[in-house]
């Protein structure tokens, strides 16, 4: 079966993997194509902005470290949408790595090895196909990884202006 490329629409995208409660505070939601069509795989990253500029600042670690093994590296990392996010593109050296593999597993000890970011110990991880759930479960940080020194800000936001 032959992909096609088309605009990815990140979390609310009818066929993706979705990964949420990465971090032990925040909105963020990391979300990727169930199927990917090129050369890189890519992983959106959405939040509300105070979440989406902390990380802007600490995840460019990931296409600065030597990943030294043998599945791929970050090679780029953009903006999103309109200042909706960040999209991180990785070159996978097996063409046939499965996106869910990379989302839940390989993202997540990099973010922990090369930016130093503290995860949830628990996330969830949701595989969508045209808008159906077809899978919902937690997604324990890997033993092996460890875990991070920077936390994520809990961030206060004002109360809504009520008009």
């Amino acid at each position: 079966m032959k992909l096609t490329k088309r605009f990815f629409l990140g979390k609310d995208d009818p066929d993706r993997i979705t990964l949420e409660d990465v971090f032990p505070v925040g909105d963020i939601v990391f979300s990727t194509p169930f199927e990917e069509a090129g050369r890189h795989h890519r992983v959106v990253i959405e939040g509300r902005e105070p979440f989406i500029d902390f990380l802007a600042e600490h995840i460019h670690g990931l296409t600065e470290w030597d990943r030294n093994n043998s599945y791929g590296r970050w090679v780029a990392i953009a903006p999103y949408g309109d200042d909706q996010g960040i999209e991180v593109f990785y070159e996978p050296l097996n063409k046939s790595m499965a996106a869910f593999r990379l989302l839940v597993f390989v993202l997540r000890s990099d973010l922990v090895r090369a930016c130093d970011l503290k995860l949830s110990e628990v996330a969830h991880v949701t595989v969508t196909r045209d808008h159906i759930t077809c899978m919902h479960e937690s997604a324990p940080l890997p033993k092996d990884v460890g875990n991070g020194q920077i936390e994520v800000p809990q961030v206060i936001l004002p109360p809504p202006r009520l008009n």
